[in-house]
């Protein structure tokens, strides 16, 4: 199947690149896959050392927060941050929340092994196992966004109400 341009194929396009094919018998690798459907995006890589491509965790895209339409598949063990919570860490805004996860899960990049298919939303984050496991894991990773929805649910009940002209 040919990939498609534009940002919201990124997903689909690295789970097509992925799968097994007359050029790549095994599937290509992850990174590389992420690559071709970055480039294919018109989106340029940021490159780590040693020359690897760098994955940002960041789904950014339009497609609606619960929408659950990017077919993608990540690193088993990894930690998917809901696009809420995304949200409520830049104070509502999205991209700010992404650019606070970034400084908190720096090391964003793919390291090979098992992987899993699932479906995102854009404006979710993906935290590679790694860091999952150096930050207590799955259960503290669920009790932090609990958190995070909570004190969101405080902040907003404390804001003014509309003005009303």
């Amino acid at each position: 199947m040919p990939l498609k341009s534009g940002r919201a194929n990124i997903g689909p396009n690295i789970t097509e690149l992925e799968k097994p094919s007359k050029r790549a018998p095994g599937g290509r690798p992850y990174e590389q896959a992420l690559a071709i459907a970055l480039k294919k995006a018109g989106v340029k890589p940021k490159r780590a050392n040693g020359g690897h491509v760098k994955h940002v965790g960041a789904l950014s895209g339009a497609t609606p927060g619960r929408a659950d339409a990017l077919s993608v598949t990540v690193p088993d063990g990894a930690y998917i941050i809901p696009a809420d919570v995304v949200s409520a860490l830049g104070d509502g805004n999205t991209a700010s929340g992404f650019e606070h996860l970034a400084r908190m899960f720096p090391e964003q990049r793919a390291s090979g092994g098992a992987t899993v298919p699932c479906k995102l939303s854009d404006g979710e984050f993906m935290v590679f196992p790694k860091d999952v496991t150096k930050n207590g894991g799955p259960d503290a990773f669920d009790k932090w966004v609990m958190g995070v929805r909570k004190s969101d649910i405080q902040r907003r009940s404390n804001l003014p109400e509309p003005v009303k002209e």
